[in-house]
């Protein structure tokens, strides 16, 4: 499992021979692969493709080598407004946290409702940080028009950090030190509302430990964006954000 560009040149720099994508790399084994091949073949069957349905049934979801952690699959198929499993998820994670919420996603644009979800954390006492693209981005309109919004996160005490060695590309959210999710999904209307995405979620101590070193050591690869920094940002970048938000359900 990778953010969803882990087979380029690009994502791993050798294009440019720059640094590699941040990102992560999961390997699944065991039943739980059964429960991704179902999803694969319901995707084959939509294309018209052809398969054998004597399939064996499906078990439990177990990580590899994990001591028994369940492992929830969250589908984000045919999402609309009024039903959105991804958001459902993210938004019911945030809502649960007691101590922390740290959040990953490269193209942050989060609704006006999960961004008071994310306020409402932050004054609750929760220890609320964002960790999310730069300049440095394969999208930079899509960059210009999230740093618009950092201003209500900002001032409610949220952390937002920018990664800038390169591109930020992982998806991940822990909370508290018990629960991580991770996938292909954004904090962004495309994730919410229109693609076809999938993520996970488990207890699983190792992994809870390792998204916590990811965090921890990306936190201080970035640029903390303080208020003032934000505030400083210049007429045209202000302009050009407030364009690029007019299609804000296409970004």
């Amino acid at each position: 499992m990778v953010g969803g560009a882990g087979v380029s040149d690009q994502w791993d720099g050798l294009d440019s021979q720059k640094f590699p994508w941040l990102d992560y790399e999961i390997q699944f084994e065991g039943p739980v692969l059964k429960r991704l091949n179902s999803l694969f073949l319901q995707h084959w069957l939509d294309t018209q493709g052809m398969i054998d349905f004597a399939q064996e049934p499906t078990t439990p979801a177990q990580l590899s080598g994990s001591t028994g952690s369940a492992l929830l699959v969250t589908p984000g198929e045919d999402p609309t407004l009024r039903s959105s499993s991804i958001r459902s998820l993210y938004q019911v994670l945030i809502q649960t946290a007691r101590q922390r919420v740290w959040l990953a996603s490269p193209y942050f644009l989060p609704d006006q409702n999960t961004c008071n979800i994310l306020k409402q954390a932050q004054f609750n006492g929760i220890d609320v940080r964002i960790l999310t693209m730069s300049e440095n981005s394969d999208k930079p309109f899509v960059h210009n028009a999230a740093q618009e919004s950092y201003g209500g996160l900002i001032q409610s005490g949220i952390e937002i950090y920018e990664y800038d060695r390169s591109m930020m590309h992982a998806k991940l959210v822990l909370i508290d030190h018990q629960w991580v999710s991770f996938g292909s999904a954004n904090f962004d209307p495309r994730s919410f509302f229109q693609n076809d995405e999938l993520n996970f979620l488990t207890q699983e101590s190792d992994l809870v430990h390792q998204v916590t070193d990811f965090f921890t050591a990306s936190f201080a690869d970035s640029r903390l964006v303080s208020r003032e920094l934000w505030k400083r940002r210049g007429f045209w970048s202000r302009l050009k954000a407030r364009f690029w938000l007019l299609f804000y359900w296409q970004l």
